[in-house]
């Protein structure tokens, strides 16, 4: 006498009106009477039009749900005719084509995992700053929101505050995909700059020898002259 729609039992009589064609998977807009058990009397079942409702877009599978999976932060469900090509796991890079339901989630009617060969959803970048922030399923780094998954290589301790360098691949959504982060050692920056510093002070501790030096070779000269002089003194009292 109805049917199921978004969980709830749509009851349809000879008054009903119906504007397109119904069947399982089809969007609906319903307008109705809710009864004392729960179910709903309807006076009109509309279908969408599914063209301005359809949605395409590519992101990580974050996690698996009963009816469903929640990708790049949005809820996708698949039904018995949803087309699934390739393994989905948590981590996985998919790209979903589906219609957008009124509740917000997706109602997908194909997903595809996407090759890793091509970088994983994107152009390869890489960019070194600090993390502002620590999400739920990654980091905010320098303006930028980087997703860490299973597969991600993080390098030290990672805290808000911390510099760090991130290698990953970016998403259609302007996220990062992180493949790997490594926390920059600030301490050997500074060891690094008080080596120099030592350097410069041996250099300069070195010209003092050389001048010491210098001095030594003039006092010699001169007293080579005295005695130069004393000879030429001599000579003359001989005369």
């Amino acid at each position: 006498d109805g049917y199921r729609i978004a969980g709830r039992t749509v009851v349809v009589t000879a008054t009903t009106r119906i504007d397109g064609p119904i069947a399982v998977g089809v969007l609906v807009e319903v307008k109705g009477v809710l009864q004392p058990d729960g179910t709903v009397l309807a006076l009109r079942i509309h279908v969408e039009d599914e063209d301005e409702r359809e949605i395409e877009f590519k992101g990580v599978v974050e996690a698996v749900l009963p009816d469903g999976y929640r990708i790049a932060g949005r809820t996708v469900v698949v039904t018995a005719t949803t087309r699934i090509d390739g393994p989905i796991a948590v981590g996985v890079l998919v790209e979903v084509k589906g219609v957008l339901q009124p509740d917000g989630t997706v109602l997908a009617y194909r997903i595809k995992v996407e090759d890793e060969d091509k970088g994983k959803g994107g152009s390869k970048v890489e960019f070194k700053g600090v993390v502002e922030e620590v999400l739920a399923n990654g980091y905010r780094i320098a303006g930028r929101t980087v997703v860490v998954n299973g597969a991600t290589q993080i390098e030290g301790s990672i805290g808000v505050g911390s510099d760090v360098e991130v290698k990953g691949y970016l998403q259609s959504d302007g996220t990062v995909l992180a493949y790997r982060i490594e926390v920059e050692d600030r301490s050997g920056d500074e060891r690094k700059r008080g080596d120099d510093s030592k350097v410069g002070s041996g250099d300069r501790s070195g010209s003092g020898d050389e001048g010491k030096k210098g001095d030594r070779d003039r006092n010699e000269d001169d007293d080579h002259e005295d005695h130069h002089d004393d000879g030429d003194e001599h000579h003359e009292d001989d005369d």
